[in-house]
């Protein structure tokens, strides 16, 4: 119950539009939320629910002790798997059998999540690839984060926008860029996508998986077999 309870709450401290905030403040580790989750983390409404379980905040600071849910890349974890079918599955890209059929592949070993076959493997690394080349990094996501980055920086810098605007939801903030504004965002989006001169990309942080594979006993990645 612990463990899922640290993947119920590492990301509790995200903010609106996930991860545009790093963008604005220019924050190369995109590790804006993680600056603010022990303070989200101790807020007490999340206090007294923790504690019907007898469980404190403290108990979740240290992602790190969550093996399951946190491995650095490119190695698999519950944070990483969960996303990337979520995320694919809602954008039609994969059936219902697709993701049943990769989780029947996950082994635990040694506190890790690993993967019994070179094709689970395999599938799994195409698929994170698609997304993060075709969505997180691709041009229709670029162009959004480069329009929001620039519109919501000016206002930022202007002080008409705060950071506590940004500790609120998607909607709220959209409505705040209507009211500073005057018009709709997309309005606006639709406008600015009117033939653009080349733009720098905006960095991002380098994804890319490298699944473990169990043969027997013995655990390979799947670089060394390809």
């Amino acid at each position: 119950m612990r463990e899922q309870l640290a993947g119920l709450l590492h990301d509790v401290s995200h903010t609106a539009f996930s991860h545009l905030i790093d963008y604005v403040l220019e924050l190369a580790g995109e590790d804006y939320h993680e600056q603010r989750y022990e303070a989200v983390l101790a807020h007490p409404e999340i206090q007294a629910a923790l504690a019907r379980y007898h469980f404190r905040y403290q108990d979740f600071l240290d992602l790190d002790q969550y093996s399951l849910l946190e491995q650095p890349l490119p190695d698999l974890a519950a944070d990483r798997i969960d996303y990337t079918l979520r995320d694919l599955r809602q954008l039609g890209m994969l059936s219902a059998g697709d993701v049943a059929w990769f989780l029947d592949g996950l082994r635990v070993h040694e506190g890790r999540i690993v993967v019994s076959s070179a094709e689970h493997a395999c599938w799994f690394s195409q698929q994170y690839a698609y997304l993060t080349e075709h969505y997180f990094a691709g041009a229709q996501s670029q162009s959004a984060n480069r329009f929001l980055r620039g519109l919501i920086r000016s206002y930022y810098e202007a002080g008409q926008l705060t950071l506590d605007d940004f500790h609120q939801n998607d909607a709220h903030l959209l409505a705040r860029l209507h009211a500073l504004s005057g018009q709709p965002v997309t309005d606006q989006y639709a406008a600015w996508m009117q033939p653009q001169p080349p733009s720098q990309p905006i960095p991002m942080k380098p994804r890319r998986v490298d699944p473990e594979i169990l043969l027997k006993e013995r655990v390979v990645r799947l670089s060394t077999l390809q």
